[in-house]
């Protein structure tokens, strides 16, 4: 293999698994050279798909051989080697990655002005979103709302009638007033030493 194995991992890691159905699935590879190996190449149960088949693995030489057994893990987020290791222990033949589940590779908005009819005052949203093919953009868009909803409902649910912002805080005019009162003050009558007084 012309690869070392670090180039590989690397070269795994940017691989795009879907699972259709369930939350793990183990695929296999086993390839002879001379060839080059792409994602393509993976044997995978029925309920998972690779989304990238043309991404390139490795490339083998005349005698070169590769075998692997990969697991793979619905996830959220981004996991460290660590976390996916558990209580730490290695196990001899095992190499694990970290791992990050986010579909959206990149995400830029821009709002520019709009005009409908006479309205000028009007704006204009435009999202670029890039996923790594698991995801339709669509979706991305929905879940984003979701987790905005789900965020934000937590305001929407205080009751006013709790909260006596007269007691737990001084109005303005207040905090006003003890700050002129400070400024009244001299700095001799303060009691600081000679080198305040000379500033």
């Amino acid at each position: 293999m012309r690869e070392d194995v670090v180039w590989l991992l690397l070269n795994l890691k940017k691989i795009s698994f879907k699972i259709i159905d369930g939350d793990s699935a183990v695929v296999n590879i086993s390839k002879e050279g001379p060839c080059t190996v792409t994602a393509g190449d993976i044997d995978l149960p029925h309920n998972v798909a690779i989304m990238n088949k043309d991404h390139v693995l490795a490339t083998l030489t005349k005698k070169g051989r590769l075998n692997m057994e990969i697991t793979v893990n619905k996830g959220v987020g981004y996991e460290s080697t660590a976390m996916r290791q558990g209580d730490g222990s290695k196990r001899f033949g095992v190499i694990y990655l970290d791992a990050l589940y986010s579909p959206v590779r990149r995400m830029a908005f821009k709002v520019e002005s709009a005009r409908v009819e006479n309205r000028t005052d009007l704006d204009r949203l435009i999202l670029d979103i890039e996923t790594d093919g698991t995801v339709d953009f669509e979706e991305v868009i929905q879940q984003a709302a979701r987790i905005m909803i789900d965020q934000l409902s937590v305001f929407a649910q205080v009751d006013k009638q709790q909260i006596n912002l007269e007691k737990n805080f001084i109005s303005a005019a207040e905090a006003a007033a003890e700050d002129s009162r400070l400024f009244q003050y001299k700095i001799t009558a303060m009691g600081f030493g000679v080198r305040p007084q000379n500033c």
